[in-house]
């Protein structure tokens, strides 16, 4: 298998990023998503908790389904799939479209480390695999960082709508990238 580092560890990343941004941004934007749905703090911890419990669930099943379909597969999936949930949080005008948006999301969320570590097990040898595991890792608080830094910034400017509907097209991008820079022949 024959993949620069420098690839796997971009792809690797974005998916991680892609595929826990939603429960942050769900946590960023309360304010503004109380304040425009009507709904309450309850109810945006219950999406939340909703979001993570079917990631939880979902988890061992999408480990099984990474084996059948190989990681590159998964990967591009768990990235389209984390397009649709944060453009339907950027459509949301109920809560019961962000309360979809929050169960689209929570299959990437479950999906993540599956695809990611099978990528990294079918890509790298033995004794390569703890740094890029790391490195993937990173994925995961950096979708903190830029979730924290960028949606209050973006809901400054236009409205927490707009600024999910940004990182819907950013993780489409993250798709397209991995789907040039994974090799075809990434898979069981």
């Amino acid at each position: 298998m024959s993949m620069r580092r420098g690839s796997l560890g971009v792809v690797l990343v974005s998916a991680s990023v892609a595929s826990t941004f939603s429960m942050f941004a769900i946590a960023v934007l309360a304010s503004p998503i109380i304040d425009d749905l009507g709904i309450s703090r309850t109810q945006v911890g219950l999406i939340g908790s909703v979001n993570t419990g079917l990631g939880a669930l979902s988890a061992p099943l999408s480990g099984r389904l990474t084996d059948r379909i190989g990681p590159r597969r998964a990967v591009l999936i768990l990235l389209a799939v984390s397009v649709v949930s944060m453009t339907l949080m950027g459509l949301a005008r109920s809560p019961w479209i962000l309360l979809l948006s929050g169960i689209v999301a929570g299959l990437p969320q479950g999906w993540g480390n599956p695809a990611t570590n099978a990528l990294i097990a079918s890509t790298l040898e033995p004794g390569q695999r703890g740094v890029m595991t790391g490195v993937k890792q990173s994925g995961v608080t950096l979708a903190i960082f830029i979730a924290g830094i960028s949606l209050p910034a973006l809901e400054g400017v236009w409205d927490w709508q707009a600024a999910c509907l940004v990182f819907g097209m950013v993780f489409a991008v993250f798709m397209v990238m991995a789907w040039m820079l994974l090799p075809a022949d990434v898979g069981p």
